[in-house]
């Protein structure tokens, strides 16, 4: 309960930014529990943060907490905080995130060793294991919510029909990783439809009620009626919800896209990622982590990275990665976020 109420504050204001950890505790923690962080106020605010990514990795087993990081538009790393801590005293406008509580679908490997966090000074690193997939080739403008979206975003209308020409049999969805080893990779409607809306194919609320790309791969009438939607937004027309949805395809692509970007690879994927990500970045599947990540080199064929932010790309959603490592350039690397 501690990483979602830490989020659900993060709007409000504490004079003592420590505050915004430890005034929280007395909310999730039971009398019983020790606590998930030991409350120290001779800590500098950074090194806070740290050890509420400490303690969520050991107690989730899993990546979660990185999920939270979300940097501004023109973010540029400069060594003073690490790059991998959410700031919990900073403001979000990030609607939702890119993974459903409720779904079993993982990206990346159990963690296999827990993560090593270092300080040197007041700079931490986290040091990670998990499989490198690709360089950013690609990243549209930053896109924000608007009604209707693809209307009055000319880019993003150009853009979503420019990607629906690459799709060279419309009624052909399968996954294309599955069809091919070669590095000719081709998106099917499916991988770029599902980019714009961060995976969701159905959503009644904003919190709950939602079914996720799993759906769409073994429900029939989820996958027609979504693809639908999609097709209509490429076409130009208006898009409505069913009767037994609140939101069309183009409301979820509101959602989700907001402050955000598509982005494509060098070898093609097609996906959505952070505000703040640029060409030249690389997209990882971590150890432990539900969905992909957006990392920053830092040095050119090093192991040290700033972490971006979450980001989804269909094709490696649920483990698919891990049949391709020694293929193409996707390789087992540890990485040094700094």
């Amino acid at each position: 309960m501690l990483l979602p109420t830490l989020h659900g504050f993060r709007n409000l204001q504490a004079t003592d930014q420590r505050d915004k950890v430890y005034g929280i505790i007395g909310i999730v923690q039971s009398p019983d529990d020790e606590p998930p962080v030991e409350v120290d106020y001779n800590k500098p605010v950074a090194q806070v943060y740290c050890d509420v990514v400490e303690g969520a990795m050991k107690d989730n087993g899993d990546l979660q907490v990185l999920s939270y990081v979300e940097h501004p538009t023109e973010y540029e790393y400069h060594g003073d905080v690490p790059s991998w801590i959410p700031l919990w005293h900073v403001s979000t406008k990030v609607t939702r995130f890119l993974w459903p509580r409720n779904n079993i679908a993982c990206a990346g490997r159990p963690m296999q060793v827990h993560p090593n966090i270092s300080f040197n000074g007041e700079c931490a690193s986290l040091t990670l294991t998990g499989i490198y997939l690709d360089r950013v080739s690609y990243v549209s403008h930053s896109i924000e919510a608007q009604r209707p979206l693809f209307s009055k975003d000319e880019k993003l209308k150009k853009l979503i029909t420019t990607l629906a020409k690459l799709v060279k049999d419309p009624q052909d969805n399968t996954n294309a990783i599955e069809a091919s080893d070669s590095t000719e990779y081709e998106p099917s409607a499916e991988a770029i439809a599902t980019a714009f809306t961060g995976g969701f194919t159905s959503m009644k609320s904003f919190t709950q009620e939602s079914t996720y790309i799993d759906e769409l791969r073994r429900d029939e009438t989820i996958r027609t009626q979504y693809m639908e939607g999609f097709w209509r937004c490429v076409r130009g027309e208006q898009t409505e919800a069913l009767p037994s949805q609140r939101f069309s395809f183009e409301d979820m692509a509101r959602l989700m896209c907001h402050r955000r970007r598509i982005f494509r690879t060098s070898r093609g994927y097609i996906g959505l990622g952070p505000r703040c990500m640029h060409v030249g970045d690389i997209v990882a599947v971590l150890d432990g982590g539900k969905v992909p990540f957006v990392l920053r080199p830092l040095v050119d064929g090093g192991h040290e990275y700033a972490l971006m932010g979450e980001c989804f790309v269909y094709d490696i959603m649920d483990g698919e990665v891990l049949q391709m490592v020694g293929h193409d350039g996707v390789q087992d690397k540890t990485f040094v976020l700094r």
